[in-house]
């Protein structure tokens, strides 16, 4: 693996990510067959579409239609102290690195380190059902946001006033945190849950960073 990026390759690495038609599919098959983003751009035409492109994708590509809206996007996450990872990095996640269509490039703030241990996400939606709001603020409380699980669960839900139900489906080796949690106490930081199906003495502690 790599070390981390310089700003010029971070600019080819948003090309990319930013050229319209490109999949993230497609730009992990291109980047198999080129090896890296700066020799994409560096092939012709032909030679993309000879890689599996279509012809629209394949001229977008070759006219680098995609640098200026990539130089608007280094500055923003720079204002936004965001760091850019791409797949090759050594601070990739192994195991998101590992999986059918990883992303070629991440966004990360904070402690980057933590994205070398053991993480679940767990996603929500930003448009959700009238079913899901009922949900979500049943018990008149509603609670959203990230919290952060040593070592690095994120969990994204809802919660009555006594108890929080989190679902992290049943595979291994989080299938014993799927179930209904009681709130043993709250704050605006941190969260300790505590449920009576599991080791008595046992506390889910999350906080907010």
């Amino acid at each position: 693996m790599q070390p981390a990026v310089t700003q010029d390759e971070a600019l080819y690495w948003l090309a990319l990510r930013m050229t319209p038609g490109l999949g993230t599919r497609k730009a992990g098959q291109l980047l198999e067959v080129f090896r890296s983003p700066q020799a994409i751009f560096r092939a012709s035409r032909s030679e993309l579409q000879a890689a599996g492109l279509a012809a629209s994708v394949a001229q977008s590509l070759a006219s680098g239609c995609a640098f200026d809206d990539a130089a608007d996007q280094q500055t923003q996450a720079a204002k936004a102290g965001a760091v850019l990872i791409p797949v090759t990095d050594a601070r990739y996640p192994p195991a998101l690195r590992d999986i059918f269509d990883p992303p070629p490039l991440l966004f990360a703030r904070g402690r980057v380190e933590l994205l070398a241990t053991l993480m679940i996400g767990v996603v929500g939606t930003r448009r959700p059902t009238a079913y899901g709001t009922v949900v979500a603020t049943k018990g008149g409380t509603s609670v959203s946001g990230t919290w952060t699980h040593a070592p690095a669960i994120t969990y994204y839900g809802s919660s009555s006033k006594e108890s929080i139900v989190l679902n992290l489906g049943t595979a291994s080796p989080f299938a014993m945190l799927t179930k209904t949690w009681n709130v043993v106490s709250s704050t605006t930081t941190t969260l300790t849950l505590v449920s009576p199906e599991v080791l008595e003495d046992m506390h889910l502690v999350f906080s907010r960073e």
